[in-house]
């Protein structure tokens, strides 16, 4: 299994105390929320991979998931829900007892990080025998590239037809797949054309900016639902599915 976990000045980027606060962090946790509800799997036991200190697993249980968590580094995971997580492991490593109660698994920018992506995703496909559905998000457009994907260990940028064949080398299908983010894609591309660069430590808000971050996370979830899938966004969320459970529908 490669390593692919962040080294301590990346996590610390990425994933500082508060980033829950954040807008990015909060539209995307609903948007992953409301795809878990369009595909009918509220009533399903959850895994996610790749899970860091747990910050979508919290908000998934909270919202009344039956939601796990595991990662590779040795992280600190949220005091309230360490029980659910399982840190400084391989997700190959769980106890088999648990492997085989999991019906969805989740990998939230994870594959961008990995050489052979395919083979990750077909090791997952193998490995939990009762998962049917898995939901990736990914960062997308390749003319976005720049040094925060360079500093993260980001491996490519996907746009739909390149994430569904990925899946597809890895015995998934895609059931659903659509860009979100849509109204940060110009604004990306115009800072990349002018600066070259963006900012690749995070600052989760504090004070009264945490309403802003509320408010701005609301306003990309109507941007989700309001544009169509196909316009480019600067993130994609996919639903894929087993391929041989495809054929037994």
């Amino acid at each position: 299994m490669p390593q692919t976990e962040f080294n301590q000045e990346q996590f610390e980027s990425i994933y500082p105390s508060g980033i829950e606060r954040h807008y990015w962090t909060l539209a995307r946790n609903l948007i992953i929320k409301r795809e878990l509800l369009r595909g009918s799997l509220h009533g399903k036991k959850i895994l996610e991979i790749g899970c860091g200190r747990g910050i979508v697993v919290d908000f998934l249980r909270q919202a009344g998931f039956d939601c796990y968590g595991v990662e590779l580094a040795p992280v600190n995971s949220l005091l309230k829900i360490t029980q659910y997580i399982h840190s400084g492991m391989d997700f190959t490593n769980l106890d088999q007892k648990f492997i085989d109660s999991i019906e969805v698994i989740l990998l939230f920018d994870v594959i961008e990080h990995l050489a052979n992506e395919q083979d990750f995703l077909n090791r997952i496909r193998k490995i939990f025998p009762k998962v049917k559905y898995l939901i990736v998000t990914v960062p997308a457009r390749i003319e976005l590239w720049s040094n925060y994907d360079t500093f993260n260990g980001h491996l490519r940028r996907y746009d739909l037809q390149s994430l569904k064949q990925s899946a597809e080398k890895g015995g998934w299908t895609t059931i659903s797949s659509r860009y979100f983010f849509h109204l940060l894609y110009l604004p990306a591309r115009v800072l990349l054309h002018f600066s070259g660069k963006r900012q690749t430590k995070i600052v989760p808000p504090t004070g009264l900016a945490v309403l802003g971050h509320k408010l701005l996370a609301h306003l990309f979830i109507f941007d989700s639902i309001l544009f169509p899938n196909s316009c480019s966004g600067t993130s994609i969320i996919s639903t894929l599915m087993a391929s041989e459970d495809l054929n037994k529908i």
